[in-house]
């Protein structure tokens, strides 16, 4: 992907400036480094601040729900990317009062969401166009986040959900390499199904949904749905090892899917891959 700044043509407005809320977070991190020289970036932290960028960081504190205005009038920001953690109903105020003050600004943000969304019902995967039908905390929390800044901003929202997710630095790789080095087991859903992408794939499609004005809601993961336990498996082979066990769980249902799929038509060939493709970026 061709990295550049032409976002506008005619009289649109640009974006020149962008505020990663959560920026030294896992995706946080691969977004402002994507995204930085082409675009004027600022990121948020709320313990350690990502060393590459930290002159380019400021602390936040979620729990402080009076420094929204704050925060977002200092960074002068064209579109804010949450990609926040931390307290749902906390965060939940949070994103309510940023898109009340977006609105009078006639900025934008994009939401980092999730496949939990869906979780409610398991038995299949779903697409941009599904209605969201969440049943656990984390869902109801993203779904309801989804809603409410959809209310207030309108077309001005873009929503990315995101599936599971790797990547070299990832939490779940670091966990596996531990227990591997450790020849420590690991337990594994064995009827799980879902999408998977990595951190830098997604802060590269974010980066074309930004340079090509594209809005709406987008299902960033694999072409594909895999087994969850298969898939781990193909990891470990990948990484040298050959006698690996896993310990298995397993859910009620015969098959429980956690997937999310796209059937937009108008993205580019960054958006296709296989989760054979997201196992060589991790290994």
């Amino acid at each position: 992907m061709v990295k550049n700044n032409s976002l506008i043509e005619g009289d649109k407005e640009m974006i020149k400036k962008i505020l990663i809320l959560g920026g030294s977070g896992f995706v946080g991190r691969s977004l402002m480094k994507e995204l930085d020289g082409d675009f004027e970036i600022l990121g948020t932290y709320y313990n350690n601040p990502n060393p590459e960028f930290k002159e380019k960081m400021f602390k936040f504190d979620v729990n402080d729900i009076t420094s929204v205005k704050y925060i977002i009038k200092k960074s002068d920001a064209d579109l804010v990317i949450s990609c926040l953690r931390g307290d749902y109903d906390k965060q939940l105020k949070f994103h309510i009062e940023a898109a009340k003050y977006l609105k009078k600004t006639s900025k934008k943000m994009m939401f980092c969401s999730s496949a939990n969304v869906f979780d409610k019902n398991p038995t299949k995967a779903y697409y941009e166009d599904d209605p969201p039908i969440s049943g656990s905390e984390y869902g109801i929390y993203k779904e309801t986040c989804e809603k409410e800044m959809k209310q207030i901003l309108e077309d001005d929202l873009i929503i990315v959900r995101l599936p599971m997710l790797f990547g070299k630095e990832s939490p779940r790789i670091k966990a596996l390499k531990k227990a591997l080095e450790n020849n420590k087991g690991v337990y594994l859903y064995e009827n799980l199904y879902s999408s998977v992408n990595t951190d830098e794939r997604i802060a590269k499609q974010i980066r074309y949904i930004i340079e090509e004005e594209k809005d709406g809601v987008f299902h960033l993961s694999s072409e594909d749905v895999i087994n969850h336990l298969e898939f781990y498996k193909d990891i470990v082979r990948e990484m040298g090892y050959t006698k690996f066990k896993f310990g298995r769980k397993k859910f009620k249902i015969d098959k429980y899917y956690l997937a999310i799929l796209s059937n937009r038509t108008d993205l580019s060939k960054d958006f296709e891959f296989s989760s054979r493709e997201v196992i060589k970026d991790i290994v």
